[in-house]
């Protein structure tokens, strides 16, 4: 069976092939091939800052718009160890407890997750080489 691929950008095949089962592409479910594609490949993702995750309270809570980010961007989060392995998007800004803060929307645990921050979860991303990478993205006609 031939699968039509579409555009030779499509990111959301396995190099052409088609896996009966297979609701994933390789891009999508490893966040490390994932930003490669956007900020290397696709040429449509350029990264305007880092911030280090030395640990959760030194976190400034507008990080990633002072960045320069906007909603429909892209934060890829560094473990401890240094390697990128959890994505998410953001989404705008909301008051926490009387704080402006900058929030994102991911797919963690099973489930599409609204944050009330955009820190990460988890403390294999504080600490180490841990960091936030945050992207921009553009599209046609920018």
């Amino acid at each position: 069976m031939t699968i039509p691929r579409g555009d030779a950008d499509d990111w959301y095949y396995n190099n052409g092939m088609h896996v009966p089962g297979n609701d994933r592409s390789n891009t999508w479910s490893v966040a490390q091939a994932n930003r490669d594609f956007i900020t290397q490949q696709s040429n449509r993702g350029q990264i305007v800052g880092t911030a280090p995750l030395p640990s959760a309270n030194s976190l400034d809570p507008l990080a990633p718009s002072k960045a320069g980010l906007v909603p429909g961007d892209l934060i890829y989060y560094r473990d401890a160890n240094g390697n990128i392995n959890h994505t998410a998007v953001y989404v705008g800004q909301s008051m926490q407890n009387g704080v402006l803060t900058d929030v994102v929307d991911q797919h963690a645990n099973g489930d599409n997750n609204f944050r009330n921050d955009w820190m990460p979860d988890g403390t294999d991303f504080i600490g180490g080489s841990a960091s936030a990478e945050f992207v921009h993205l553009t599209y046609p006609g920018e």
